[in-house]
C-alpha cells in the first residue's frame, strides 16, 4: 500500500493496532502487544510507539464508567499529558532551525547518507576540511573551523570540544567499534588517532536526529547546495579507507605535508622516503 506521507502511514498503523488490541484485550499484556506490533514496522517504530500507547489509554478511558471518580480523573490526566507530549514531538519535528553555527555542519554530517554516524574523529575532521576546500561551505557560518598546519595534518582542535559538548547535551553518542584488519604500518597510523584496536563511532541520539531534521530545513532555506554538498562529500569519501583519505588530502593540499608525522608514515607505507 502507498501512502501520501508518513503521517498517513502512521495513522494506518494505529488503526491496524486498534483492531488488534480490541481482539487481544485481556489476553496479552499491553507491553508485549506493542513491542510485537512494532517489529512489523521497525523504520517508524520510534514515532509509532507513543501513538500506540496513547491508543491503549483511550481504550481504557472508554471503560472508565465503573472506576471511582478520583481514579478516573487520574487516568484522564495521563491521557492529556500524552496528547501534549505527542503534540510537542510533532512540533519539534516540523520546526525549522536556523543554520548558523559550525556545529550545525557536525550534526548534518552525522545524519546524512550514505549511513548515519561516522567512524573515527579523524574522518569527521577531514570531511569538515573538504567541505571548506572543495565546497566552500565555510562561507555560511562565521565561526567555521580553522585548520592549522599540524603533526596530524589539517587540524582544528575545537572539533574535540564541540563533539564533547554535543555529547553532554545528549545529541551525540560515542560507541566503541572494532577496527578492521590492516597492515602493521597502517595500524600504526590509525593508532595515532584512536585507541589501539578500536575506533570510536560518533552517532546522533534521538534528540540529535530531531535537531538534524530541523537543521536540514534551515539549511535548505538558506541554500539547497549545503545539504547536497554535505551528502556528496560524505558519500564520496566514506568509500575511502582512512589511509587513502589522508593520502588524498596530503597530495591534493601539499601545504599540509610540512609538519605532518602522518605524511611521513604514509610515504613509508607507500615505499617512499620516511
Amino acid at each position: 500500500m502507498k501512502w501520501k506521507n508518513k503521517e498517513e502511514r502512521l495513522a494506518f498503523c494505529v488503526e491496524e493496532f486498534d483492531k488488534l488490541y480490541r481482539k487481544e484485550w485481556g489476553r496479552v499484556k499491553d507491553e508485549e502487544l506493542v513491542e510485537g506490533f512494532l517489529k512489523k514496522y521497525p523504520d517508524i517504530a520510534s514515532e509509532l510507539r507513543p501513538r500506540l500507547l496513547f491508543s491503549i489509554e483511550l481504550h481504557k478511558a472508554f471503560s472508565l464508567g465503573h472506576l471511582p471518580e478520583e481514579r478516573s480523573k487520574r487516568v484522564w490526566q495521563r491521557i492529556k499529558k500524552r496528547l501534549e507530549e505527542i503534540k510537542a514531538a510533532r512540533e519539534a519535528e516540523e520546526k525549522v532551525i536556523a543554520f548558523e553555527r559550525r556545529t550545525d555542519f557536525l550534526i548534518l554530517l552525522l545524519y546524512g547518507p550514505p549511513r548515519r554516524g561516522i567512524r573515527c574523529i579523524t574522518r569527521i575532521m577531514k570531511y569538515l576540511f573538504l567541505l571548506m576546500r572543495e565546497k566552500g561551505l565555510n562561507r555560511y557560518v562565521k565561526d567555521y573551523y580553522e585548520f592549522a598546519l599540524h603533526k596530524f595534518g589539517p587540524f582544528a582542535p575545537e572539533l574535540y570540544e564541540d563533539l564533547e559538548n554535543l555529547r553532554k547535551e545528549g545529541k551525540v553518542e560515542k560507541v566503541k567499534v572494532r577496527r578492521l584488519k590492516a597492515p602493521p604500518l597502517e595500524k600504526e597510523i590509525s593508532d595515532l588517532f584512536e585507541e589501539h584496536g578500536w575506533n570510536i563511532e560518533y552517532r546522533l541520539t534521538n534528540k540529535g536526529i530531531k535537531l538534524a531534521k530541523g537543521l536540514i530545513k534551515g539549511a535548505n532555506a538558506l541554500d539547497k547546495k549545503i545539504m547536497r554538498s554535505i551528502e556528496e562529500i560524505k558519500t564520496k569519501y566514506a568509500r575511502y579507507p582512512l589511509i587513502k583519505l589522508l593520502e588524498y588530502i596530503y597530495e591534493t593540499y601539499p601545504e599540509y605535508q610540512a609538519k605532518s608525522i602522518v605524511w611521513k608514515k604514509i610515504k613509508k607505507l607507500r615505499g617512499g622516503e620516511g
